[in-house]
């Protein structure tokens, strides 16, 4: 074989994706800042400030807090978890298993 003479990717432009930089992640102390300044005692206030407890504590995104059934949380004495989850689907250990 022979050598080419002419690049081939001459004038060929590749894109890619930019990844964003996080900025003003909070360390685990300005997380608990957080949580403990919410203060609201209305039932919604209250639903609220689990769901944050969720996202700050157990590291729930969005989007699985939304998918998120009562089924999935077990409540223990001082031992609360949720099931968990795929970072993307949020596909639970339930689901999981019945996926493969």
């Amino acid at each position: 074989m022979g050598k080419v003479a002419n690049d081939p990717t001459t004038g060929i432009e590749i894109k890619w994706v930019q990844r964003k930089i996080l900025y003003h992640i909070l360390e685990a102390n300005g997380l608990n800042r957080l949580y403990n300044k919410y203060i609201d005692e209305s039932l919604k206030g209250r639903r609220n400030k689990v769901m944050l407890g969720l996202i700050v504590y157990q590291g729930l995104k969005t989007e699985e807090l939304r998918k998120l059934e009562v089924s999935d949380v077990k409540l223990r004495k001082n031992d609360p978890s949720v099931k968990k989850c795929k970072t993307t689907a949020c596909m639970c250990d339930h689901e999981m298993a019945k996926a493969t």
